[in-house]
């Protein structure tokens, strides 16, 4: 009987050291949240950023992650792309193989 009571009393303990912890992080991250002076101004900007890019690519706004944003900011427009072949030198041989394609 002694040990079942013990046992109890390490289980409430346990779980009252855990939704401590858990409250604790979730206030400190709200808490963290409503501090950061740059919280509007970014998303903002990513808003912005997101409209310039759609525009330089002739493509309309999709929803992407900030993983896929940071790819998006190095892809080009093909259509303005102004650099020929005849502008590449060296390679003779690869530049004649792309020409046959």
């Amino acid at each position: 009987m002694r040990g079942r009571s013990s046992e109890t009393k390490l289980l409430q303990e346990l779980i009252l050291y855990t939704a401590s912890a858990a409250l604790s992080s979730l206030v400190l991250y709200v808490g963290l949240r409503q501090l950061d002076p740059n919280r509007h101004a970014s998303k903002k900007a990513a808003i912005h950023h997101k409209k310039e890019l759609a525009k330089r690519l002739g493509r309309p706004i999709i929803q992407t992650n900030p993983y896929e944003d940071v790819i998006a900011c190095d892809v080009i427009n093909p259509d303005h792309i102004d650099v020929k072949f005849d502008s590449v030198g060296g390679l003779e041989a690869i530049r004649k193989l792309y020409m046959n394609w």
